[in-house]
Parts: structure tokens; C-alpha cells; sequence
């Protein structure tokens, strides 16, 4: 599959969301995490508070926004805008896969635009508990799925 560009504003929305560390953290599902939210899964040891460059963090960043690219082009049948494009590789970006089995994907692929994009507001969650950090992100990608 030849995979479409990502859009700039996909890589801006991203970064305002994630926030970049040059230091490893853990990330809320305890995995051990890097620059724009890069989870270091790789086999590699990592501890807290590893020093990685700003570089390497941005490189990250681009890699890992084109591997959830793919995963959007594998389940979108639907043309999609850049802003929707960019919208949906940020909502993938942040909870992983789980656009696939989502209302927010058959509401897109049956052409309900209108409602794919209320769906963004459902998953606001993490670890089952609101948060408004995340309901703001998904605020700022429906902004963007409707820009």
C-alpha cells in the first residue's frame, strides 16, 4: 500500500497534544515513553530519565505518524480531506488501533461525515476515568476532521 503524505498540520496537532520529553517518562499505561509520545517498545532497555536528542525525538515523531497513517488507510473507504486525514492519524496516534472496531469508522465508511465526526468526543477517557486534557485533544481533532 503506498501510503498518502501526512499532512503538516497532522504533525502540528500532534506535537500541541503530546508535548515533547527529551527525557524517557512513563506514560499512563506505564510504558516507558519518549519525545512526542514515542512509547519505547522496541526490545531496547530504557529507564526513566534516559537522554534522548531532539532529533532523534522529532524522527520518532515521523515515523510513528506514518505507521498510524497506514493504519488509517487500511480501514478508511471513504475520500477523506487533509483535515480529516490528519484528524484521524492524531485520534490513532493517541489510543492506537482501536479506529477499526469503532462507530466513529462505520459511521465515516457508510459517508456520515456529520456523525464519524460527533464520535471523537465518545473517547475522552483513560483508564475508564474523564479527562480533560483528552476531551480537549478531541475537541481540537474534530476542529480539525471538520476544517
Amino acid at each position: 500500500m503506498t501510503i498518502r503524505p501526512v499532512p503538516q498540520i497532522c504533525y502540528e496537532s500532534i506535537k500541541r497534544s503530546e508535548g515533547c520529553s527529551l527525557k524517557v517518562y512513563l506514560d499512563s499505561d506505564g510504558c516507558p515513553t519518549v519525545g512526542w509520545g514515542h512509547q519505547l517498545r522496541d526490545g531496547a532497555v530504557h529507564k526513566v530519565g534516559d537522554i534522548f536528542t531532539q532529533v532523534q525525538c522529532d524522527n520518532f515523531l515521523i515515523s510513528d505518524t506514518q505507521a498510524r497513517a497506514l493504519i488509517v488507510m487500511s480501514h478508511v473507504k471513504v475520500p477523506l480531506k487533509d483535515g480529516q486525514y490528519a484528524a484521524l492519524i492524531s485520534f490513532v496516534f493517541n489510543l492506537g488501533d482501536v479506529l477499526g472496531q469503532s462507530t466513529l469508522l462505520k459511521k465515516l465508511n457508510a459517508g456520515d461525515y456529520k456523525g464519524a465526526s460527533a464520535q471523537f468526543l465518545v473517547w475522552n477517557r483513560v483508564n475508564g476515568q474523564y479527562n480533560q486534557a483528552i476531551e480537549d485533544r478531541r475537541i481540537r481533532e474534530v476542529t480539525l476532521f471538520n476544517s
